[in-house]
């Protein structure tokens, strides 16, 4: 044994020596300056993820508002207003958040959802919160969960909300009467992949989605298709096929003693996935329309997206979704169907079965 690892050794040794080396002089960087460098990139990537994360939620709110008729038990009375200190954020971007932000322990306002209660009650971006309905916010550590279940309690009355705030030194007292939404946080999600996705109780985008939309209108349309996922109960059902599907896998081996792979269970998750996939966007369209926005021309995200993943313009049996051909012309239809409902004063409702 120790012979060949002698021999190893050697051989290592050997290609150290003599493997071929850069001919140019290498730059020797200090390490205080690598890590200040590495401090200003950090800086960079939070500044950029807090400016994508609120673009996000800010074009996500509406949508979860105009989704209540699809959500049924999971929608909920909202403000329309974030509210964070400075232990909301990891402990290496503090110094910045309370260097550029003005983060401290209060509970400060970082974003006000357009069209929502709050914007229209009068809160204002920086306003530090203190009262609600008369009772002291808290501060520090965990004082943003002390204020989510402050609120809920409050917002299930679906009454008037009085906040008493500070701005620019002065208090003023604001009533807010909230609105419902769908109950489905959207989050940013920390990839490069061009994905999004809906688990039932959220909605996930990705870093790399963000940087893939072109305007608003393409991110709406990828936010309102997941929440439809949600709203529909595409996720429950899909699970509830599986389960059956894992079932017959077991029945089969303990009959037969074969075991199937779980193959049952693969199959019957695709079963109706495409379905899934095109009532998703049939319904996002409506999300949308319902939200105020343009649906007319939504439907270029997908021309957009075939030219990066040609192999989703093929149609495929066994694939979870419709090619991107079908999807673009379906969308484009029901776009034209919701178009001619708003010129004849139609409801915007989707046509059931």
């Amino acid at each position: 044994m120790k012979k060949y690892i002698f021999i190893v050794l050697t051989l290592f040794l050997v290609l150290f020596l003599f493997a071929c080396a850069p001919k140019t002089r290498t730059v020797k960087i200090d390490d205080a300056r690598v890590e200040a460098e590495a401090k200003i990139q950090r800086e960079i990537a939070f500044k950029s993820s807090q400016k994508k994360n609120l673009e996000l939620q800010d074009i996500a709110y509406p949508l979860l508002v105009s989704s209540v008729p699809y959500c049924g038990e999971n929608a909920k009375p909202v403000l329309g207003v974030l509210f964070v200190n400075i232990f909301n954020f990891k402990k290496e971007y503090r110094e910045i958040a309370a260097r550029d932000y003005g983060m401290d322990e209060n509970l400060k306002i970082i974003d006000i959802y357009p069209t929502s209660p709050a914007e229209e009650a009068g809160l204002k971006l920086g306003d530090i919160v203190k009262e609600i309905n008369n009772q002291p916010v808290a501060t520090g550590e965990d004082a943003s969960i002390k204020l989510a279940v402050q609120l809920e309690k409050l917002l299930i009355a679906s009454k008037p909300v009085q906040i008493k705030v500070v701005r620019n030194g002065i208090i003023s007292v604001i009533v807010v009467i909230p609105e419902k939404a769908c109950n489905y946080p959207v989050i940013l999600v920390n990839s490069d992949d061009v994905n999004a996705f809906a688990d039932g109780q959220r909605v996930g985008i990705t870093q790399g989605m963000m940087r893939f939309v072109d305007e608003e209108q393409e991110l709406s349309l990828v936010i309102a298709h997941e929440i439809a996922h949600n709203a529909m109960g595409h996720v429950r059902s899909q699970r509830g096929n599986t389960l059956l599907g894992t079932i017959l896998d077991i029945a089969i081996g303990t009959v037969t003693g074969i075991s199937t792979q779980g193959i049952f269970s693969q199959v019957a998750n695709q079963v109706y996935s495409q379905e899934f996939e095109a009532e998703a966007d049939y319904v996002g369209l409506y999300i949308m329309a319902n939200a105020g926005l343009e649906v007319e021309g939504a439907a270029n995200f997908w021309r957009r997206l075939a030219a990066t993943s040609p192999g989703g313009i093929k149609k495929s049996v066994m694939s979870s979704h419709p090619s991107t051909p079908e999807r673009f012309l379906a969308i484009e239809e029901g776009a034209r169907e919701i178009k001619a409902k708003i010129k004849a004063g139609l409801p915007l409702r989707p046509e059931m079965k």
